[in-house]
């Protein structure tokens, strides 16, 4: 197919739909978007809470807990423990759907009344010690990691994969363990402030080196040990230089975080961090293949638009998330097929315009649900009348309110950004 130069409804840019773009679009059932990628790429974020907390009450076991919701939000708040358990029934607020009314108005008007999680984690259901994480599943005592997954003993990371004993690190993809204040780290031991690095030992202050052992404040090095600003040393050379820096004591590394920085000043960089990567374009990626407009991501094959993931294949325009196939529009949505337009479903398949929805097939405009198929606003259907009903909803969305044009309604959640669960501060 030709590509398409289309003008941004939101912030009048030209941007380009290529191709490649409309079969894939084609293919999951969707017209192409009317907003440009950033400006996609805003309306997502704007969904997102990662790092503030409020003091909450539960509302089912009356708690004290923290959540992403400050106590402004109308919603009610339940915390990890009843929000995963079998103390509720999310069913219990569904609705049977007006054809006279816009989708929007009666999914908002259920986003506001079913009990939202008050921290999004897995914590005493996958997890384990990990109560204060967000956007978290598969852990073992972490403390205020967040955007993470498969993690052990980790505290104040974020976007973490098959990572253990960490503090202060940011961007960690796979097999890297005892790693301190660092970032984009692979597959490295006993490493602190390292940058843009894979395959380090006992390596300090390195910048973009390779497969390297007791190398410090050096950059670019492949396959070295013992250097020092990018000098060889011998064992015994490198030891007492070392020694000599004191880099055991906050006030010294400080120092020489400093002298670090002024030193690779001097050397060029490449443009984009890729590892193991064919016909990728964006930065941070590893083990990738045709993954365009990607970022901080591993394993990532035919998508767009992507940042912060593991395992991603045939995704478009989607924030974090993880072993998922031909999901659209979301933020997490691990472990899913052909989710579109959804936060934080796990586990899903075939899921459309849904928030929290674990473990379930056939949804569409739901909230909360666990283990559920074929329902629509939480209401329970048959197959046969769960289908049928979808098509009268979609019917209308594409005519849209008061004849408006059909993408409009179909390509864009964020028409109803006004009337999702905010979890953005205000």
């Amino acid at each position: 197919m030709k590509k398409e130069i289309k003008k941004c409804v939101n912030c009048k840019s030209d941007f380009t739909v290529e191709g490649d773009d409309s079969l894939f679009y084609n293919r999951i059932g969707v017209p192409a978007p009317i907003l440009c990628p950033d400006c996609r790429r805003q309306r997502r974020l704007a969904w997102r809470n990662d790092y503030n907390f409020y003091n909450r009450e539960c509302e089912l076991c009356s708690r004290k807990i923290i959540s992403i919701y400050s106590p402004e939000k109308p919603v009610p708040i339940y915390c990890n423990k009843c929000w995963w358990g079998d103390g509720w029934d999310p069913k219990k607020y569904g609705r049977d759907y007006d054809l006279s009314r816009s989708f929007f108005e009666q999914y908002r008007e259920l986003l506001d009344i079913v009990p939202a999680l008050a921290i999004l984690n897995d914590n005493n259901i996958a997890s384990v010690g990990c109560e204060y994480t967000n956007y978290f599943a598969l852990g073992k005592n972490c403390y205020l990691t967040m955007n993470s997954w498969k993690v052990e003993n980790c505290m104040y990371c974020y976007h973490m994969v098959n990572a253990k004993d960490m503090v202060d690190v940011m961007t960690v993809f796979s097999n890297a363990r005892n790693i301190y204040e660092s970032i984009y780290v692979g597959e490295s031991n006993s490493c602190r402030f390292v940058f843009n690095s894979e395959s380090l030992i006992n390596c300090a202050f390195c910048y973009d080196c390779r497969d390297c052992s007791d190398c410090f404040m050096s950059i670019g090095l492949r396959h070295k040990k013992y250097c020092v600003k990018n000098q060889q040393y011998t064992k015994e050379e490198y030891e007492k230089i070392l020694g000599e820096y004191r880099i055991d004591t906050w006030s010294r590394s400080e120092r020489v975080k400093k002298e670090f920085f002024d030193f690779i000043l001097k050397f060029p960089r490449r443009p984009a961090n890729f590892m193991n990567c064919v016909n990728c374009a964006g930065n941070y990626l590893v083990n990738s293949k045709n993954a365009l407009n990607c970022w901080n991501a591993v394993r990532v094959e035919d998508s767009k638009f992507f940042e912060n993931g593991d395992t991603i294949k045939d995704s478009y325009d989607c924030a974090s998330g993880g072993e998922q196939e031909l999901c659209y529009e979301g933020i997490n949505p691990d472990n899913s097929y052909g989710t579109h337009f959804t936060s934080y479903c796990h586990k899903d398949r075939n899921v459309l315009y849904s928030d929290s929805c674990q473990s379930s097939e056939e949804l569409f405009g739901c909230v909360g649900l666990k283990s559920a198929q074929y329902c629509i606003l939480n209401k329970q259907y048959t197959k046969e009348s769960y289908e049928k009903l979808k098509e009268e909803i979609v019917d209308g969305m594409k005519k849209g309110e008061n004849g408006a044009n059909s993408s409009r309604y179909r390509s864009r959640p964020s028409d109803t950004t006004k009337h999702w669960r905010k979890i953005t501060t205000l």
